[in-house]
């Protein structure tokens, strides 16, 4: 079973252009603050990256 953290995960990776909390609010029929919350724990973890209000795909670096 899939998690609401990897459905995020896998979600803002397939929006290169970025995504708001807001924008997935009906995608998955969660809260905002919910969703917020998952999209917070992905951005610490380093799996995604944050420009000012949008989550975008992290940016592979090759060191």
């Amino acid at each position: 079973m899939t998690t609401l953290e990897e459905k995020v995960l896998d979600f803002i990776n397939t929006h290169p252009g970025g995504v708001r909390v807001t924008e997935m609010e009906k995608p998955f029929g969660e809260s905002r603050m919910k969703l917020g919350f998952v999209a917070k724990n992905l951005l610490e973890k380093g799996m995604i990256q944050k420009i000012e209000t949008a989550y975008y795909p992290k940016i592979q670096s090759f060191r």
